[in-house]
């Protein structure tokens, strides 16, 4: 363990340990200090998730962030944030077309026929070869 040694004015050497100050009496322990993270990432209200890409788009995320010298994080940013934007609209529409009177069967169609765009023939075909 380190010390560092700090004079006081009556020159009394007093001993003061290294590193964070505790909170509170005693040092947290790992379960205090993870639950304190955890209370902090709950009150943010952000939230991570675990993505898992696998064929045709992991190969375009890589490719993406490679050409473009930056990690794949800074790659799937833009993705995400474009998509749910989307998602949002689309959604805040339907309900909105709800309101107006419109029925589950409508507003069904809208969010089929307006949630993810038609992917054009070939590259659907060129995607059943790989």
């Amino acid at each position: 363990m380190c010390y560092t040694v700090a004079m006081t004015e009556q020159t009394t050497p007093t001993v003061e340990k290294r590193g964070a100050k505790p909170i509170g009496e005693a040092a947290m322990t790992p379960a205090e200090r993870q639950r304190r993270r955890r209370e902090k990432v709950r009150v943010s209200k952000e939230r991570g998730f675990l993505v898992q890409l696998q064929g045709r788009h992991l190969r375009c995320v890589d490719a993406l962030a490679k050409s473009n010298g930056v990690a794949v994080a800074d790659v799937l940013h833009p993705i995400f944030t474009s998509a749910l934007d989307r998602l949002e609209e689309v959604w805040l529409y339907t309900e909105l077309m709800s309101l107006n009177g419109a029925s589950a069967a409508e507003c069904q169609k809208y969010l089929q026929d307006n949630l993810w765009p038609k992917l054009s023939q070939p590259l659907l075909e060129l995607d059943a070869t790989r």
